[in-house]
């Protein structure tokens, strides 16, 4: 099984609280032990990077720990995806239309390239992906 995962999967992995946690963790043992192969578009380290950052500033963790996120995250990275051309153009293509963000429609076209279910957290975002690909809540995962 393969999925396409977003920012609100990968930032559980890292930042406590969510409820969806340990679901999105299990994802990602998962995938470490090899049973599921996980994708993400490119723009995903600057989504990480970014929550880590907001993470900070909220006192959530120390930029110690948010360092040290960014290099566990190095070791068990899903495999990203670089956007061709084309690939852009699709994402615009459903940003515009659906009235989302280029970085939503990403994951999108991530998952349609490569044949894998989208799993998020983001309901705005599951509600427009369907229409696409197939998608699963995260909070739905086993």
């Amino acid at each position: 099984m393969s999925y396409v995962v977003d920012a609100s999967v990968i930032v559980a992995w890292f930042i406590p609280g969510e409820p969806w946690s340990v679901k999105a963790r299990r994802l990602r043992d998962n995938y470490v032990d090899g049973r599921v192969k996980l994708y993400a578009p490119s723009i995903l380290i600057y989504e990480l990077n970014n929550s880590l950052w907001k993470a900070v500033r909220r006192s959530l963790m120390s930029v110690d720990t948010a360092l040290a996120c960014v290099e566990a995250f190095s070791k068990i990275s899903p495999e990203l995806i670089q956007l061709d051309f084309s690939r852009q153009l699709e994402a615009l293509k459903i940003a515009s239309e659906e009235d989302v963000s280029f970085y939503d429609s990403a994951y999108i076209v991530t998952a349609r390239a490569t044949s894998s279910t989208l799993v998020s957290a983001d309901s705005d975002m599951i509600s427009v992906a369907r229409k696409y690909v197939s998608v699963t809540p995260v909070s739905d995962l086993s």
